[in-house]
């Protein structure tokens, strides 16, 4: 295990490296530049500026050098919001992204994954029939859509939720909620397939011909082999929400770090593009790092050592 935890570190290493190259290479080779967007710049000025900000150099040595004050924790100085670091706008808009995807977590986790559990059980009675109808339009339908039917219903109409701003726990149901749906039916589908499949499987016709309690089959011989695919989703599935979602922080006018992906691309800001991938990418691998340490807790016949 230690092993395994030690090369899974380096290849993290290494993945970062190679998103933070690629993305740095790709960013500069997009047509445009950061300050040609100013209307009437002078030749002289634009010359100074790339100059100020290190544009002039070589890309390898552009590259190095923010290599060089991201180990130091220096993502560098937003090119278009004056006097504002990376590092703090992330610090700033991170809390109230991360508290709706911590919400939205706790809800896909404790309803997503009994719900497709209960389906499986119950398969082909009403409940199952239900709970399928329902994670199909949470499926299809766009989070935007819910977003705006929760602001009517519960905020214009019956006067229950405040439409917008993070002040109290209040303003967190809503995008809680629609930032949910989707992989709330997804991990209620993909939850219930993979039992319905487990269920199916001799070793547990075997559990059940041997007088085991219902409850034993399930738990120790069902449960811990159909959560491995629904791990495997629910992993990069938490970087992903923890990092936010630019349309429901948009309709719910939430002051996070969603919006700031499309904003640094369409700017050129480029190193607020490079401080948010690295952020995501870091989140991603962590999880996906995690992912791995829970198949060999979640089911111990999976080994990591040669």
């Amino acid at each position: 295990m230690l092993k395994f935890t030690i090369r899974r570190f380096l290849s993290v290493i290494i993945t970062l490296l190679v998103i933070s190259f690629l993305t740095f290479v790709l960013m500069h080779l997009a047509p445009g530049n950061p300050f040609l967007s100013e209307k009437g710049l002078d030749p002289d000025v634009l010359e100074a500026l790339n100059k100020r900000y290190g544009l002039d150099d070589h890309l390898i040595v552009q590259y190095f050098n923010y290599l060089k004050g991201l180990v130091q924790w220096d993502f560098g100085v937003s090119f278009k919001l004056k006097g504002m670091t990376v590092e703090r706008m992330i610090k700033d808009g991170f809390k109230p992204t991360a508290l709706v995807g911590f919400y939205g977590c706790i809800l896909i986790v404790l309803l997503g994954i009994p719900l497709g559990i209960i389906s499986a059980l119950k398969h082909n009675k009403f409940i199952d029939r239900f709970s399928m109808f329902i994670s199909v339009i949470g499926v299809t339908i766009p989070g935007f859509v819910f977003a705006t039917l929760y602001l009517y219903v519960f905020s214009a109409k019956l006067g229950w939720a405040p439409p917008f701003g993070v002040g109290t726990f209040k303003h967190y149901i809503g995008p809680a909620l629609c930032i949910s749906f989707f992989s709330l039916a997804f991990v209620t589908r993909l939850t219930r397939t993979s039992m319905l499949e487990v269920l199916q499987q001799d070793y547990i016709r075997t559990a059940r011909a041997k007088g085991l309690s219902n409850f034993k089959v399930l738990y120790k011989h069902a449960l811990r082999n159909a959560v491995i695919p629904v791990v495997t989703y629910i992993g990069p599935m938490i970087a992903a929400i923890l990092t936010g979602s630019f349309v429901i922080e948009k309709v719910f006018a939430i002051p996070g770090i969603g919006s700031y992906y499309t904003e640094s691309v369409s700017n050129r800001d480029y190193t607020l593009i490079m401080g948010m991938t690295m952020f995501y990418a870091v989140f991603l691998v962590i999880a996906v790092f995690i992912v791995d340490i829970l198949y060999a807790v979640i089911d111990p016949r999976i080994k990591y050592e040669k």
